[in-house]
């Protein structure tokens, strides 16, 4: 035959001669197909224990029956088992677009360990041949390309698994957990160009330019068919009598050698449906899964140690064992004294009781197996006083009932304040009108500035507080359970110029809130004014709804003016709010440049547009 000059085959050879594919996917293939099953990671299982709970009992009649249950012990067993291997289609499509179905069978013989409690430590060796036969074409390459593989490869393996029980009837178990193979691989694989015929299967060429080669629909520029079976032509494409597997280009029966010689599978899972029928026998269904390989098989396993074997004669009498000492049991209840409501999450210790113990939400708890005599019992809870119960149990024990009342602590607490100016002086006949859990009154501060509320049930109470020639204060406190709530409170003397006018329809201010530059804060000059304004709110309740409202002059843009004003107006909010007055009784809104009082022609028309009012809503 005549060299192929066309474009086609010319990539096709190029491919070769420069991938690993050059025999399409030869050894490498095979050996990963059936060998790579290392990738995958065991991982043990967690098991349940399912211990046999089945015990030998002698029978106590004069026709005594040897005992026929099982009693659970460790057993060594020799095994054999049959396995059937299939690599599945998705490992083959991962380097091929055409490939045999690759399948095997396998036999070996293993000893395993299996506890009393079920768990399975299994050894073995066995034998596992490979045969393979067919064409095999790598993804993305020329029809021309595909290869006919034979191989007579056999894996002399190692294996060993670690199974745990769930224990369904006495003699059926389900065993789960991990495994490995690890074996040497012998054998070899042979492959050689391939052509179809017309219907489609693939034969070896016997030779380059093999006469029975029948060509492909594949045309070159030139119109010669392409033919499957070439001449072999080594690097440069020049034609060469003969192909080894170290030259390039075609591959006629050559022995690939570059398989892996150890091998090593993972079992993850490995399954098993253990049926023992008899304790010296079991078989088993197995079912196992890897990275490139699936495999099911059946197993036999007899046991040649821990089986115990049982007389036909009668057993020996055991003497029975002596009466065991009498003990008691409390059933204990922990009321509260006067109202018999239980008591939940109370401290129960007593000297004779090892652990401490709580009541539960029935106010009830149970000590168990406590010798004859008086039982004595400390109880604590952080809502009654500390408190002792005790109880006898009788010689002959039995169960003994314990009711307990414990004094409930007081639940009050108390607010002890003091009134004060600015200066640190007290102010006294200060008017402090209380509100708060089940409590609304008022009481006036002594000459030392002194007031008092005893008694008063937990909760948040406010205190409003007025005196004569200061601002009106509102302060909130909270009360706990036997705490004594301790609040500080400052008054402001109002100014003697007040710079503060409740109108119809606005709380007017004489001057304008001072803001730093370019912000929202609240100028520490503007203290006084703010705290006039928020004793108008505070003594004036039927102002329902008030607009906290924002200006600015036209400097700095609109956007920028409309995001200032909105912050100073909530800046002032917030105040408010902090010094007393109800948030839901205040609003905030920035008009930003929208709303000048006078146009912002001049410095001085410019500062007046900058502003802060507040307007009456309703």
């Amino acid at each position: 035959m005549t060299p192929r000059e066309h474009p086609i085959t010319k990539t096709a050879r190029t491919a070769r001669a420069a991938s690993p594919l050059h025999a399409v996917f030869a050894s490498a293939v095979i050996a990963a197909l059936l060998c790579a099953l290392p990738l995958s990671t065991a991982r043990a299982q967690d098991s349940e224990e399912a211990p046999i709970k089945a015990s030998a009992r002698a029978s106590a009649s004069s026709s005594a029956e040897a005992d026929t249950e099982r009693t659970p012990h460790d057993q060594w067993l020799l095994g054999a088992y049959y396995r059937h291997d299939w690599i599945p289609s998705y490992m083959l499509s991962m380097f091929l677009s055409r490939a045999p179905s690759i399948t095997n069978d396998g036999f070996g013989i293993t000893i395993s360990h299996r506890s009393a409690e079920g768990f399975t430590a299994q050894l073995g060796i066995g034998y596992m041949p490979y045969k393979v036969s067919g064409a095999f074409t790598a993804d993305n390459t020329l029809v021309e390309d595909t290869e006919f593989v034979k191989s007579d490869l056999a894996l002399i393996h190692v294996t060993g698994s670690l199974l745990w029980p769930i224990e369904l009837t006495q003699m059926l178990t389900l065993e789960f957990g991990f495994g490995l193979d690890i074996g040497a691989l012998t054998g070899s694989v042979i492959r050689s160009e391939a052509y179809p015929d017309p219907k489609g299967h693939f034969h070896p060429c016997s030779a380059a330019g093999d006469p029975n080669d029948p060509g492909g629909p594949d045309k070159g520029p030139d119109g010669v068919q392409i033919k499957y079976c070439a001449q072999a032509f080594n690097g440069n494409n020049q034609p060469i009598a003969s192909n080894t597997a170290s030259e390039k280009g075609e591959q006629y029966h050559v022995r690939e050698n570059r398989i892996p010689a150890i091998m090593a599978f993972p079992m993850l899972p490995h399954l098993a449906l253990r049926f023992a029928p008899w304790e010296r026998v079991a078989f088993k269904l197995e079912f196992a899964f890897g990275v490139a390989q699936i495999w099911a098989g059946a197993s036999v396993h007899v046991a040649f140690t821990g089986v115990k074997s049982h007389a036909a004669t009668a057993p020996e009498v055991v003497p029975a064992a002596p009466a065991a000492p009498a003990s008691g049991r409390v059933l204990g209840k922990l009321m509260a004294k006067g109202s018999n409501q239980p008591i939940v999450g109370a401290t129960i210790r007593s000297p004779r009781v090892l652990s401490v113990i709580a009541s539960d939400e029935r106010g009830l708890f149970i000590v168990d197996k406590v010798d004859p005599g008086e039982l004595r019992f400390e109880i604590t809870h952080p809502d009654y006083q500390p408190s002792h119960c005790s109880t006898t149990i009788p010689a002959e024990g039995g169960e003994v009932a314990l009711h307990c009342f414990l004094i409930p602590l007081p639940t009050e607490g108390a607010i002890s304040g003091v009134v004060k100016d600015e200066h640190g002086s007290p102010v006294g006949a200060a008017r402090i009108t209380i509100t708060g859990p089940a409590v609304n009154g008022e009481v006036l501060s002594s000459k030392e500035g002194l007031f008092a509320l005893p008694d008063a049930p937990p909760g948040t109470y406010r205190l409003r507080v007025d005196a004569d020639g200061y601002l009106m204060q509102l302060v909130g406190v909270e009360v706990t359970p036997r705490e004594t709530t301790l609040p500080e409170i400052l008054l402001i003397a109002k100014p003697k110029s007040s710079l503060v006018t409740l109108k119809a329809s606005e709380i007017a201010i004489k001057q304008q809130i001072n803001f730093e530059v370019n912000s929202a804060a609240i100028g520490e000059s503007s203290n006084a004014l703010m705290n006039e304004i928020a004793d108008v709110l505070l003594r004036h309740d039927e102002i329902e709804q008030l607009e906290i409202q924002g200006h600015t002059d036209n400097k700095g843009g609109q956007d920028h003016n409309l995001e200032l004003s909105q912050a100073r107006a909530e800046s002032v909010r917030d105040f408010l709010v902090h010094a007393g007055v109800a948030s839901e009784r205040l609003r905030a809104r920035g008009y930003g440049q929208d709303m000048p009082l006078v146009p912002n022609t001049s410095a001085a028309n410019r500062a007046k547009n900058r502003r802060v009012q507040f307007i009456i809503v309703h």
